[in-house]
């Protein structure tokens, strides 16, 4: 067994150091990675309570990633190396949770064939080597596959409390996994439990004493006790730094939601208003569940609302909630690695080595559930109602990710239980299948598996996410400058992309946030060639048009874009301009005679402003007068704008505007020489004066006051 740890653990290093640098897989962004790598920083960093931060993603890995980064000085290649070291215990753990199942004489069989098989498990071995929480899913899954195996065997009040800290653990991490608790409870009411034997009475064969409920009514206790271990400090983490009692993740119900609606999918699917990403999950499901209740709520009250969102869908719909919940269902025994975020198929295209990872879930679930079936036909005589507790665990976890969505980082953790049953099945020596393969149960196991394998390679109506990937692959290509890269993985994107527009869309929104209008609008083109009724790419392709100073062209793509919806903060503005570089003006002002939105005006500011830096007087000034029409206590913009009305000789206008700005804002010096200006040419010269004076006191370095003084003749 040393040799096969020794083994995978190159393979698990190796495959950390090939995915360390890769561009998909840095902890940066707004997605989950960069979000735990953010929240790992300020543990490591001495805000160890994460005060005023809700648990709103799963906090074993931000307390683990935040060691690692002590450990490693913060190093991305560091902290998988270390993930790598967790895969390989996985393995072990798995290879010692299918041997303590097996006669004594194939328990190496038993081992090699579990650990094996587990090590060469491809979309297993990448999640160890991803800056998610999901890296942890292996070893978490081991580690209590073998506590419970140990306690359904052993029955010791010690077995049982490991068991329940290390099924708290692994929720910790993985909330679903509360559902396996249903074999914790038929363990502890087992014969097999209730026997309260040693391990040595165990191997000898020692006949079992009767059932005591008062004895399972300890084991529950113990059980919790192990459980309660494990989330107390999480849950008073959260009470002293939040001030609200929060014994789960805040995300749980957004997530049933997502897989419990009436346009669920069955996988991950974006939520109407709640943007795919943390910022998302965290500030848009408050706003929205907000807005469905009509108050404030707390982080957990969050979570109650979408949670009760999709209970009352499944009693207003229980039909097409059971169809749902069964697609589900064989979704979570498909074979395809449904991604979110990051894509197996890709990966698997494109590494070498992660590719050479034969086994998957396309033989790893028939096999298992199998197992499941026919492995009390399997196990060790003295196992038998032991094994008949363990037998659930799989399809448990298997149905706890049905009740939510299937995705694979969700579904891989059931692929170590499977493991652990592949190196059962691999223990049974040929007499054992000669005097057992005409056995109901082991018929019943080979239809489960040929069935579960054939209908998990039935196509699915989804994508695996390549095109997505190749389309990052060109974000980052263009972001580094590199176009001619950029252009080569925007082809493969758009080739295979469901909606190749997006493609295009998000390579020229890069092109265009690089300032590289030209390669923008190229490909801006193309996304509205392409989806020409998309309000968000007509919106994109105008604002790009409009940059260069092609109004004309921008004009009917802002409105259709304001048409749609798009962007109210901003629409109406840029077609205003779009209007009036076109020439346009009585047209422009008209689509401003209608006030900004509140939520659009530092945008008017900032063009105005930037108008004003650029001498466009005419355009300047306008913008300026709408902006100060709807933020009249602004003291710069008065300023600018009685400049403006300075420069075209108006100065009974430019007096009221720069009085105007002193008194909104009294230690405005400019405001006061400016305005001394208007007065000299009004030929007002004590107020001038005055103002200079009151300038200087305001800011006794004012050059330009000291010197207007001068000329005035006052020393």
């Amino acid at each position: 067994m040393v040799a096969g740890l020794v083994a995978a653990l190159v393979l698990q290093l190796a495959l950390a150091l090939t995915l360390a640098d890769h561009p998909l897989l840095q902890p940066v962004g707004d997605l989950d990675a960069g979000e735990y790598w953010r929240l790992a920083q300020r543990v490591a960093a001495g805000d160890v309570l994460l005060r005023g931060t809700p648990f709103y993603v799963s906090p074993l890995y931000i307390y683990w990633l935040a060691f690692a980064q002590v450990v490693t000085d913060a190093s991305v290649t560091g902290v998988l190396v270390l993930q790598a070291v967790l895969g390989t215990i996985a393995v072990w753990l798995v290879a010692l949770t299918a041997r303590d199942w097996v006669p004594s004489a194939r328990r190496r069989v038993a081992g090699l064939a579990a650990g094996g098989a587990l090590a060469l498990t491809g979309i297993v071995s990448l999640q160890n080597a991803l800056i998610l929480q999901s890296a942890l899913d292996a070893v978490l899954m081991a580690a209590f596959a073998y506590a419970f195996t140990r306690a359904v065997q052993v029955t010791s009040p010690p077995a049982w409390l490991a068991c329940g800290a290390a099924l708290a653990l692994l929720a910790t991490n993985r909330p679903n996994a509360w559902v396996m608790g249903v074999a914790l409870v038929a363990a502890v009411w087992s014969d097999a439990d209730a026997s309260q034997r040693d391990e040595t009475h165990v191997r000898a064969g020692a006949p079992r004493r009767g059932k005591s409920w008062r004895g399972a009514i300890a084991r529950a206790g113990v059980l919790a006790a192990g459980a309660l271990i494990v989330l107390a400090p999480f849950t008073l983490r959260t009470v002293v730094a939040t001030g609200e009692w929060q014994l789960l993740p805040g995300h749980g119900g957004l997530n049933l939601y997502i897989g419990n609606h009436a346009g669920a999918t069955g996988t991950y699917s974006v939520i109407d208003g709640i943007r795919p990403s943390m910022e998302g999950q965290r500030e848009d499901a408050r706003r929205v569940a907000e807005g469905g209740v009509g108050h404030a709520l707390t982080d957990s009250g969050v979570s109650s609302h979408f949670a009760g969102r999709a209970l009352a869908w499944w009693r207003d719909a229980p039909v097409d909630a059971l169809r749902l919940f069964a697609y589900k269902a064989w979704l979570s025994t498909h074979a395809w690695e449904l991604p979110v975020n990051v894509s197996y198929a890709w990966f698997r295209a494109h590494v070498t080595l992660l590719g050479l990872l034969p086994i998957g879930a396309w033989v790893l679930v028939p096999l298992g559930l199998a197992v499941v079936v026919c492995g009390h036909r399997l196990v060790s005589d003295d196992m038998q109602h032991a094994w008949s507790s363990f037998r659930l665990l799989l399809p448990a976890y298997l149905l706890s990710v049905a009740v939510f969505f299937v995705v694979d980082r969700y579904r891989a953790p059931a692929l170590v239980l499977a493991a652990i049953g592949v190196g059962v099945l691999a223990s049974a020596r040929r007499a054992t299948w000669t005097g057992i393969v005409r056995s109901p149960s082991v018929i019943a196991a080979a239809l489960v598996a040929i069935v579960t394998m054939s209908a998990g390679f039935v196509r699915l109506p989804f994508h695996l996410g390549e095109a997505d990937a190749d389309t990052n692959m060109a974000l980052h290509a263009i972001e580094a400058g590199r176009d001619d890269e950029a252009r080569g993985w925007l082809s493969r994107a758009a080739a295979h992309h469901p909606t190749p527009g997006v493609a295009w869309l998000r390579a020229g929104l890069a092109w265009q946030s690089s300032n590289r209008m030209i390669d923008a609008e190229r490909a801006l083109r193309e996304a509205y060639r392409l989806d020409p009724d998309v309000g968000d790419v007509a919106f994109a392709l105008g604002e790009v048009l409009l940059a260069q100073g092609k109004g004309g062209e921008a004009v009917p793509l802002l409105e259709q874009a304001e048409a749609a919806g798009v962007r109210r903060d901003r629409a109406r503005l840029d077609l205003a301009l779009a209007l009036w570089q076109a020439g346009q003006q009585d047209r422009a002002r008209a689509a401003l005679d209608e006030r900004v939105p509140v939520e659009g005006l530092p945008l008017l500011r900032a063009r105005a402003l930037a108008s004003v830096e650029a001498r466009q007087t005419d355009l300047a000034e306008w913008l300026l007068a709408e902006y100060r029409r709807a933020a009249p206590e602004d003291a710069e913009v008065a300023e600018k704008l009685g400049l403006m009305h300075a420069r075209r000789g108006d100065l009974a206008g430019a007096a009221l505007l720069l009085e105007n700005a002193a008194r909104l804002e009294p230690s405005r010096a400019t405001a006061r020489f400016n305005l001394a200006v208007v007065r000299v040419r009004q030929q007002r010269r004590d107020e001038a004066i005055a103002l200079l004076r009151d300038a200087l006191r305001i800011d006794p370095s004012y050059a330009q006051a000291a010197g207007a003084l001068q000329e005035l003749g006052v020393h």
